[in-house]
C-alpha cells in the first residue's frame, strides 16, 4: 500500500483566516476521492470565496460547502467574554486517470479584501489491477422513472473470494442534484459501507449464489432507496469497487505462514437513466407533489362544538407507500374547503414523520360562518408511478354543532395608538387574576437561579460517601491496632521525650543533642512502624560535621522531624472538606440572555391590554420567547413558571401545565408555581386532578415538598459525612445527635429512592379523546369522558405510538403519544 504524501498547510498572506487540505483514506487510479479545502478563521459573512483551479491529469467536481459555526462563552473573574468559530468546508470529488504523483496548487480563498492561501500539497495515485475474482453491478430501473418517484437501486458484488478493506464508490450517489440516496428505513441485519461525498452510507446486503457471463459467483446484493428530484436523461458513471485479495500464502517476520493479499479493481459500465417530468394533462387541483402508491388521508378535529370566529384544530394524516420526507399539503382550498367559512392559515404547515409511511399535519383553521354544518371532505391526489395516473383520496367529513357570536375580521380591528410599554413593576402592580392564579412575573433574572441536577449531585454524593467511608476506615484500623493501654501509654512517653529531644536540639549543639535526639526518635519509629532511618542518618551526620560542637542541628531536618510525628488526619479535615464543598455545588451560573428580557416586556404588554384578541396574541408572542429563553436555561424554576404564566394567559392549559410542573420538580417550594398548578388542578374534573396520585410514602415524607429530588441526594451525602464524623468522635454526649443524623440520613435516601424508582409524569397537551382499552383508535374506551388538557398522568409502559398511563383515580388506559408531554428530571 502506497501511503498519501499530504503537506497540509496551516499559512496565510493576511492575518484573516488560514486554509489546509485535507483527505481521508487511500488514493487509487481511476477512484474517486473527496478532497477539502477548509477555510478557517474568516468573518461569518459574507461567505468566502475559493478561486477556481485545477489539478493536471484529474477531473475535480465540486460538491458543496458546509458551514460551521460554534460560539463558546466563558467567564473569567466575573467578566464574560465570547469565542466564535468560523469555519467553511468546500467538499471537491477528484479522480486521477492515471496512476502516479499529483501536485495540487496553492488553492487560494477571498473574502473581501482578506486573501488566505494553502500551500502546494502532494499525492500518489496507486495503480490497481483487476481479476476475474471480483466484479460490480449497478442495476437500475428497467424503465423510465418519474419526478418525485422513490425506486430501488441495487449495488451487487460478486466475489469468488473473500475480500478486505475494500472500498465502493458508486457516482450515482454523489448527484444530489438530481436525487437523494438512503438506506431502507426497515433494513435490517449486515451491512456494506459505499464512500459517499457526504460520508459512509451503510446499506443492507443479502447473500446468495449467481452466475455473471457464465462464471459462477457468491453476489452480495446491497439495497438502497433514491427519490429523483429532475426530469431529464442521466448519465451514470461505472461503479467501483478497489479491495484486498487473497494471492498465495508467506511467511511472516516471525517465520510462521500468513496469507498474502493484493490490492484488485472491478467496475461497472455506464448506464443511461430517464427521468420523466410529471404530466400536466389531468393533474389535479389537490396535487402538491406526492408520488408512490396507495396514499390516503385521514382529517380529525380536536373539537367539534365550536362558536363562530373560534379556531379549530385539525389533524391531518397521510398514509402511503412514497417519500414522505419533503411531503407537503395541498392548499386546504383546493382540496375542498369553503373559503366563504373557513379561513386557512396563510403559512403552510411543516408535518411530523410517525413512523415509516406515516405523516400527519397540525393545522388551525378559523370558522367563519354559523352555517357551516361540517369540515367537508378533503382531497389528497398523488401521482401513481405504476399506473402512470393522478389519483384523488378523500377524508370523511366531519360534522359541527356550531354557536353563532360576533365575528370582526382582521382587517376591520382598529388598534389603539401605541403607548410606552409597562415596566415589569407596573406590570405586576396591575396583574390581572385569572380566577385565583397569580400572572404576576419574577423579579430576578434566570441567571440567580441555579439549580443541582441529578448528574451533578450523583457526583458530588459519591464523593462524600467515598471519602467518609475510606476516612471511617482508615480510623477503625487504627484504632483496632493500637493495642493495650500499657502500649498507648508508652506511646504517649516516647512521643513526649521525642519532643523534649527536639526542644533540646534547638538549643544545644549538634554533637550533644544527635545521640539522644536519635534515640528517642528511633524508639517512636519502632513504636509508630515508620521507616526513620533516612532521618536518622541526617542527624548523624550533622552530629560528626566539624562544626558540630558549635553549630545545632540544622532547622531543615528539625522541621522534617516535626512533620513525620504530626498526624494530619482528623475529624475536623472532614468537616472542613465537607463545608468546603458546599460552597459552589448548588449554584450554577447562567449565561445573560436577552431574549428574557424581550419576553418579560412583551408578556407586561398583554397584561396590561384590554382588547382581548390582542391579548391573547401578545401572550402567545410572550410565550414563544420564554420558549426559546428556556432553549439556554432549561433549569431556571422561575422562568419555566414565567412560560407557564405566558401559556395560561394564551389559553394553552397544557403547556402551561408542563412549566409549572417542571418547575415544582426543580424546585418544589416555588410558591406561585405551586398556587397556579393548584389553580389549573381545579378547573379539571375530579377523576382528571393528579392529587390523587400521590403515593402514601410520599405524604409520610417532607423532602418531596422542600427540596428536589437531586438535592435530596446531595444532602444525604453531607448528612452521612456529618453521622461518620460523630460516631468517630466517640463521645457520649454526642450520641443523641447521630442517632437524629442517621434517621434523617435514612429519611433522605429513602425519599430520593423513591422519586428515582416513581413512574415518570407526563402532562396532556391536547384532547387526546378517552383512554383507550388498547394501543390502538378502534379499542374500547376506558373512561366516558376525553382527557382535558393540562390533565396529569403517570407512564406506566411505551412503545413506539402509544403509551399506558394512570389517572389519579387510579384508572389505566392507552394514550396516543403524541398527546402527551413528558416531564424531564434534572
Amino acid at each position: 500500500m502506497i501511503h498519501i504524501l499530504w503537506c497540509l498547510l496551516i499559512a496565510s498572506v493576511s492575518w484573516a483566516g488560514e486554509v489546509e487540505l485535507n483527505v481521508e483514506g487511500s488514493i487509487y487510479a481511476g477512484v474517486p476521492f473527496v478532497l477539502a479545502v477548509n477555510a478557517s478563521d474568516f468573518e461569518e459573512t459574507p461567505e468566502p470565496e475559493v478561486a477556481p483551479f485545477s489539478i493536471p491529469g484529474c477531473s475535480i467536481q465540486y460538491l458543496g460547502m458546509s458551514p460551521s459555526v460554534s460560539t463558546q462563552m466563558r467567564f473569567v473573574n466575573g467578566q464574560r467574554s465570547v469565542y466564535r468559530d468560523v469555519r467553511f468546508v468546500y467538499r471537491y470529488q477528484v479522480e486521477a486517470k492515471a496512476a502516479g504523483s499529483y501536485n495540487v496548487p496553492s488553492i487560494e480563498v477571498k473574502q473581501g479584501s482578506d486573501v488566505a492561501k494553502s500551500t502546494p500539497a502532494t499525492f500518489v495515485a496507486e495503480e490497481v489491477g483487476t481479476t476475474k475474482d471480483l466484479a460490480i453491478r449497478l442495476r437500475l430501473p428497467e424503465r423510465a422513472v418519474r419526478v418525485g418517484e422513490t425506486v430501488p437501486l441495487y449495488v451487487d458484488l460478486y466475489l469468488r473470494k473473500n475480500i478486505n478493506d475494500q472500498l465502493i464508490v458508486v457516482p450515482l450517489f454523489d448527484q444530489v442534484q438530481n436525487l437523494t440516496v438512503s438506506a431502507p428505513k426497515d433494513a435490517q441485519g449486515r451491512t456494506l459501507a459505499v464512500t459517499t461525498a457526504a460520508g459512509e452510507l451503510d446499506l443492507p446486503f443479502t447473500r446468495e449464489n449467481a452466475q455473471l457471463n457464465g462464471v459462477q459467483y457468491t453476489r452480495f446484493r446491497m439495497e438502497a432507496v433514491a427519490t429523483f428530484l429532475k426530469a431529464g436523461e442521466l448519465k451514470v458513471a461505472p461503479a467501483k469497487i478497489v479491495a484486498q485479495l487473497p494471492t498465495g500464502r508467506s511467511r511472516d517476520r516471525f517465520g510462521f505462514p500468513s496469507q498474502s493479499y493484493s490490492l484488485f479493481r472491478a467496475e461497472d459500465k455506464e448506464h443511461t437513466l430517464r427521468v420523466q417530468p410529471l404530466p400536466l394533462q389531468g393533474r389535479p387541483k389537490s396535487f402538491a407533489g406526492a408520488v408512490g402508491q396507495s396514499f390516503s388521508i385521514e382529517v380529525r378535529a380536536k373539537r367539534t362544538v365550536v362558536k363562530v370566529g373560534e379556531p379549530i384544530e385539525l389533524e391531518i394524516t397521510i398514509r402511503g407507500k412514497g417519500r414522505m420526507a419533503g411531503l407537503k399539503l395541498p392548499d386546504l382550498y383546493a382540496a375542498g374547503l369553503d373559503k366563504d367559512i373557513f379561513d386557512r392559515p396563510r403559512e403552510q404547515p411543516i408535518g411530523e414523520d410517525l413512523e415509516e409511511g406515516v405523516k400527519q399535519f397540525k393545522v388551525s383553521v378559523q370558522l367563519k360562518s354559523s352555517q357551516a354544518r361540517e369540515i367537508p371532505s378533503l382531497e389528497f391526489s398523488y401521482f401513481d408511478s405504476k399506473n402512470g395516473t393522478y389519483i384523488r383520496s378523500h377524508s370523511q367529513p366531519i360534522a359541527l354543532s356550531v354557536e353563532d357570536s360576533a365575528v370582526v375580521s382582521a382587517n376591520n380591528v382598529v388598534r389603539k395608538e401605541s403607548t410606552p410599554s409597562p415596566t415589569i413593576k407596573e406590570a405586576a402592580e396591575t396583574t390581572l387574576s385569572l380566577s385565583g392564579a397569580d400572572l404576576s412575573i419574577s423579579s430576578k433574572a434566570p441567571s440567580a437561579d441555579g439549580v443541582l441536577t441529578i448528574q451533578q449531585s450523583i457526583r458530588w454524593a459519591s464523593i462524600l460517601y467515598l471519602f467518609s467511608l475510606v476516612l471511617g476506615g482508615f480510623f477503625i484500623f487504627r484504632r483496632r491496632t493500637q493495642g493495650s493501654r500499657q502500649i498507648r501509654a508508652r506511646s504517649k512517653k516516647m512521643d513526649q521525650a521525642l519532643k523534649q529531644a527536639l526542644e533540646n536540639a534547638r538549643t544545644t549543639p549538634a554533637q550533644e543533642s544527635a545521640k539522644p535526639l536519635c534515640s528517642a526518635l528511633q524508639k517512636w519509629g519502632k513504636q509508630q512502624g515508620i521507616n526513620v532511618r533516612d532521618v536518622v542518618a541526617k542527624i548523624e551526620i550533622e552530629a560528626y560535621a566539624p562544626s558540630a560542637q558549635t553549630e545545632k542541628i540544622r532547622n531543615e531536618t528539625l522541621q522534617e522531624i516535626e512533620q513525620i510525628i504530626k498526624n494530619p488526619i482528623s475529624a475536623i479535615v472532614l468537616l472542613l472538606f465537607v463545608a468546603s464543598l458546599g460552597g459552589g455545588v448548588l449554584q450554577e451560573a447562567y449565561a445573560e440572555n436577552l431574549i428574557v428580557e424581550e419576553a418579560r416586556e412583551t408578556y407586561a404588554k398583554a397584561l396590561s391590554e384590554s382588547d382581548r384578541g390582542i391579548r391573547i396574541e401578545t401572550f402567545t408572542q410572550a410565550k414563544g420567547l420564554f420558549e426559546k429563553a428556556l432553549e439556554n436555561h432549561p433549569h431556571a424554576p422561575e422562568l419555566l413558571t414565567d412560560f407557564g404564566n405566558a401559556s395560561l394567559g394564551a389559553g394553552h392549559r397544557g403547556d402551561a401545565a408542563f412549566g409549572y410542573r417542571q418547575a415544582l420538580l426543580l424546585n418544589p417550594s416555588l410558591r406561585r408555581a405551586e398556587q397556579n398548578l393548584s389553580w389549573l388542578e381545579n378547573q379539571l374534573p375530579s377523576w382528571a386532578q393528579a392529587s390523587q396520585q400521590n403515593d402514601p410514602l410520599r405524604k409520610l415524607l417532607i423532602w418531596p415538598a422542600l427540596i428536589s429530588p437531586a438535592q435530596q441526594i446531595l444532602f444525604s451525602g453531607f448528612v452521612f459525612a456529618l453521622l461518620i464524623a460523630l460516631l468517630l468522635s466517640r463521645r457520649p454526649r454526642l450520641q443523641p445527635f447521630a442517632i437524629v443524623l442517621g434517621l434523617i440520613w435514612l429519611s433522605l435516601v429513602v425519599s430520593a429512592s423513591n422519586e428515582a424508582m416513581s413512574d415518570p409524569i407526563a402532562i396532556v397537551q391536547a384532547e387526546a379523546g378517552p383512554l383507550r382499552a388498547a394501543d390502538n383508535d378502534g379499542a374500547p374506551a376506558v373512561t366516558s369522558e376525553w382527557l382535558p388538557e393540562g390533565c396529569s398522568v403517570r407512564i406506566l409502559r411505551e412503545q413506539a405510538l402509544w403509551v399506558e398511563v394512570v389517572l389519579g383515580n387510579g384508572r389505566r388506559g392507552g394514550l396516543p403519544k403524541r398527546a402527551i408531554t413528558r416531564l424531564q428530571r434534572p
